[in-house]
């Protein structure tokens, strides 16, 4: 921990060091803008909800078959809007009013999920890196369009809160370290934990190796010698990993327990449920 705390003594040397508490103050003062951005994110997809499509296009964006099929899947379904029978593939409509076998379309203005990750899975598409997250979703999910992806990343062995969205501009939003949406992790590691952590790990001056921009404060919470909760508002790669590494403490298990005030309830592993798209994760 010598390099963490030279860089803290070096930062107050120049002046511009803050105390911990001082650093995570700032975080409140960001809480407006943050909700204020995360609602324009959901309201850009709700005002699509207005706009006159052609069926194929619906059909596709919303996973229900290719553009290709449209025509086969009018034949063996029914599909109306407005209650007037759809049997062209060119027809328009709003999605709102369009129904298939009595039901409203599935989330026609996009998803947004909340699962529990079980470890053994990577949130990833590529086939070559194992088994992966998307699998647990409806089949219906995964061919839509634009695709659903996770907001962020959690590594392979980490378990926990991982959301998922198809609308691009509310994945930027959750995922931008601007926005100050904290993140509670769980740790186990394999050695005692130091003290020095909470206030190193709080200060806003630790930089990671490789790097050269430090660390935006944390909000650590010992335990006991091996287990802490963590908060971050950023999500460098392997980032709680590489933190206690800094104390020579190899985290051996990880959990995300919440993201912003949303935590998992009763879901268990692999299990999930859909949320509104201009859920506040802040309030």
């Amino acid at each position: 921990a010598t390099a963490a705390t030279a860089t803290a003594a070096t930062a107050r040397a120049r002046g511009d060091g803050r105390a911990p508490q001082d650093a995570l103050a700032q975080r409140s003062r960001t809480s407006l803008g943050r909700r204020c951005t995360v609602a324009r994110a959901a309201s850009s997809a709700n005002n699509a909800k207005d706009k006159l499509e052609r069926i194929d296009g619906l059909l596709s964006r919303c996973g229900y078959c290719a553009r290709s099929e449209v025509k086969g899947f009018l034949r063996a379904h029914e599909v109306v809007a407005l209650e007037a029978p759809v049997t062209s593939a060119s027809a328009k409509a709003r999605a709102e009013d369009v129904c298939i076998d009595g039901q409203p379309l599935d989330n026609p203005n996009g998803v947004l999920v909340v699962m529990n990750k079980p470890s053994g899975l990577v949130c990833s598409h590529d086939a070559r890196e194992g088994a992966n997250v998307y699998a647990l979703l409806p089949e219906r999910w995964r061919a839509r369009k634009p695709s659903v992806e996770t907001v962020g990343r959690l590594d392979k062995d980490t378990t926990g809160l991982l959301l998922f969205t198809d609308v691009g501009a509310l994945n930027h939003t959750l995922t931008s370290p601007k926005k100050d949406i904290g993140k509670w992790y769980r740790v186990r590691v394999d050695k005692e934990i130091p003290q020095a952590c909470v206030e190193v790990f709080a200060s806003g001056t630790l930089t990671l190796e490789g790097e050269t921009k430090a660390c935006k404060p944390a909000r650590c919470e010992i335990l006991g010698p091996y287990e802490a909760r963590l908060e971050l508002t950023e999500g460098k790669y392997h980032q709680v990993k590489r933190m206690f590494a800094f104390f020579d403490c190899t985290v051996i298990e990880l959990h995300r327990e919440s993201f912003g005030v949303l935590n998992l309830g009763s879901l268990k592993p692999g299990e999930y449920t859909t949320l509104p798209l201009d859920f506040d994760f802040a309030a």
